[in-house]
């Protein structure tokens, strides 16, 4: 049986409730040293090895491992500014909602409790709702929850998805793991 998810007045309020959190302003000071680490990476053409804009670090060695994150925040800033870097963020956190609540409706939860959890989820998210690495791990983390859940409940079985799931699931992780 293949659940399907509905909008209703409970999750349009569980959502008007998630906005704050999705549609708070920037306000995050690591934000431009993500956008500088991003543009030196963009005029040298490589990945930083070296801690170069810390004060009390600088030369010390560094794995850069939010690299694409950082590209892709700086690439968005450059092409669309700060409203287009708040769009992107409303747009990656407003997917991890809408994932999360795939998850739970798949999981059989009533249209009040997934109601209920997205109002939670997006409580606990505030203090890091801004336009972060992390956001992505976000979405992906919440991606991943829905997609498990659907294989779990048999939504995926017998499609032509199940002999292409390893492929994808190693190209997933393999983005994931440079976005953050």
């Amino acid at each position: 049986m293949k659940t399907r998810w509905r909008p209703d007045a409970w999750t349009a309020g569980a959502w008007l409730c998630a906005l704050p959190a999705l549609a708070a302003p920037i306000g995050d000071p690591d934000l431009w040293w993500h956008l500088n680490t991003a543009r030196w990476m963009v005029g040298h053409h490589a990945l930083p090895r070296t801690e170069a804009f810390s004060y009390t670090l600088a030369g010390t060695p560094w794995v850069d491992f939010e690299w694409l994150s950082q590209l892709v925040l700086y690439a968005v800033h450059a092409g669309a500014g700060m409203p287009g870097l708040w769009a992107l963020k409303l747009a990656v956190l407003a997917a991890a909602g809408w994932a999360l609540m795939r998850a739970l409706s798949l999981s059989g939860a009533s249209v009040s409790g997934r109601a209920l959890a997205l109002a939670f989820w997006a409580a606990a998210l505030i203090p890091r709702s801004d336009a972060r690495p992390e956001m992505f791990s976000l979405a992906a983390f919440a991606w991943l929850l829905w997609r498990l859940e659907a294989h779990g409940v048999g939504e995926a079985r017998g499609s032509r998805m199940r002999s292409v799931l390893p492929l994808l699931s190693f190209a997933f992780f393999s983005l994931w793991a440079n976005l953050h």
